[in-house]
């Protein structure tokens, strides 16, 4: 969810993310020769522990990212109803294979 935060930084949109410039704030007492490697601790994987305040439940709410099973069953229909033939999915947390089998449960897979 933090790559939003990256995505946003990178085009200088900060303003379209909730505290998206206090979050770009939070990086800056680091070293400049090192925050690519803190902004990018964690990527993908987890959450850092200056993300950590950033990406809460409710952002990830207000992004349509945190849905119950059905939620996430009538968003893939809708996105292969637009057109989309494949998803990019990335697991997280402390157990991969068990988001995967969450993932495919839910897709059909």
């Amino acid at each position: 969810m933090s790559v939003i935060f990256h995505f946003a930084a990178e085009f200088d949109r900060l303003d379209l993310i909730p505290n998206g410039r206090e979050w770009q704030a939070a990086y800056e007492g680091i070293p400049a020769e090192v925050r690519h490697l803190a902004l990018h601790d964690g990527h993908l994987c987890e959450l850092n522990d200056i993300d950590r305040p950033f990406v809460t439940g409710p952002l990830m709410e207000g992004l349509g990212m945190a849905l119950d099973p059905d939620g996430w069953r009538e968003k893939l229909a809708q996105l292969e109803e637009g057109g989309a033939t494949e998803v990019v999915y990335q697991p997280a947390g402390p157990d991969i294979p068990r988001e995967l089998e969450a993932f495919a449960e839910v897709a059909g897979g």
